[in-house]
């Protein structure tokens, strides 16, 4: 068996794939796999993968599939994973040389379902905007971390644990990430940290979340997040009930405030509809969260703690649209 099992899919990345996966083949862990999904590429990047996976017959195996999305692509290489764990990079991106040995090690001691570990935000230029560094996980005292790093890369599972739930990312919609991660994060029975910032997130003018425009051409996953709402509600919450309702909200109010920009008031009223439901419906006393009050001592940044418990005032006070209406209006 295959220590780990990366999966990388691939839209139209000319430019960017040979870095992505030059610092995959770089990796210290031994006995990894690399599954690279060409998600219909149009340019030269279904080429440029086949070369790889000719090059590299050992470590690397090729899929090509029609455009169906990255969830689609994500799921096609779970799907042909044979690694003890699985982990993500996107295709623009890379990893620093020692990125999956410190997270399998870290898995391994612990006997760990999910392990996160930071990131730093990169330009073109090379240049690190920002970065993003775990410290600690401790269950039921500081488990913020896995809420802290909301994408699917910069975490490695254990893919016992991703079969067992039958983890899958919902097709068509954005923020696909987030049903995934919210139930490893409730579900998991043993989550590590690794203190380091070895995922390099590359910030360019064509990645997706530059360029979003609303929610006019696309839909969140409502269905696949109630469903797991539902699931978790069903097979038991593992993990700290309030740090997994702090979880749920981070997530509604990320997809408030970050999404109803440039959205049309039909879109905005079912967003808001949609949130107003799901906190009535999963998580009715979510004002009396102790880690709702922005002040309370989190590493999370302020603005995030602020965004949360706006969202739950707003929401108490039943004016959750016509405020995002105006803010959306105002930042349009």
């Amino acid at each position: 068996m295959k220590s780990v099992s990366v999966i990388v899919p691939v839209y139209n990345v000319e430019k960017y794939l040979a870095r992505c996966l030059d610092s995959l083949l770089g990796q210290t862990q031994p006995d990894i796999e690399i599954l690279v999904v060409n998600d219909g590429s149009t340019d030269t990047s279904g080429r440029i993968v086949d070369e790889y996976a000719q090059k590299y017959p050992d470590r690397i195996r090729a899929f090509h599939m029609e455009n169906e999305g990255v969830s689609a692509a994500r799921n096609r290489g779970v799907a042909e994973a044979e690694g003890k764990y699985l982990t993500f990079v996107d295709s623009d991106d890379y990893v620093t040389v020692d990125y999956l040995e410190l997270m399998v090690e870290a898995a391994e001691k612990n006997h760990a379902d999910l392990v996160v570990q930071g990131f730093r935000m990169v330009d073109e230029s090379g240049n690190v905007l920002a970065e993003v560094c775990p410290t600690a996980y401790i269950p039921g005292e500081k488990e913020e971390w896995p809420l802290r790093i909301i994408s699917a890369w910069g975490r490695l599972f254990r893919r016992e644990f991703w079969m067992q739930h039958n983890l899958t990312f919902p097709l068509g919609v954005r923020a696909e990430d987030a049903p995934v991660n919210l139930a490893a994060n409730a579900l998991a029975h043993h989550i590590q940290v690794v203190p380091r910032a070895g995922y390099q997130y590359f910030q360019h003018s064509a990645s997706a979340m530059h360029n979003f425009k609303g929610l006019q051409k696309y839909r969140l996953p409502y269905e696949a997040l109630e469903k797991t709402l539902q699931y978790i509600q069903e097979t038991g919450l593992v993990n700290d009930r309030y740090f997994y309702e702090y979880c749920v909200m981070r997530i509604l109010a990320f997809w408030v405030f970050e999404f109803a920009r440039g959205s049309s008031v039909a879109k905005i009223k079912e967003l808001c509809h949609y949130i107003m439901d799901m906190l009535n419906t999963y998580i009715p006393e979510y004002m009396r969260n102790p880690y709702v009050n922005p002040f309370r001592k989190l590493e999370i940044p302020f603005v995030h703690r602020a965004s949360i418990w706006v969202l739950a005032v707003l929401c108490k006070l039943h004016i959750l649209t016509p405020v995002i209406r105006v803010y959306a209006k105002l930042l349009h």
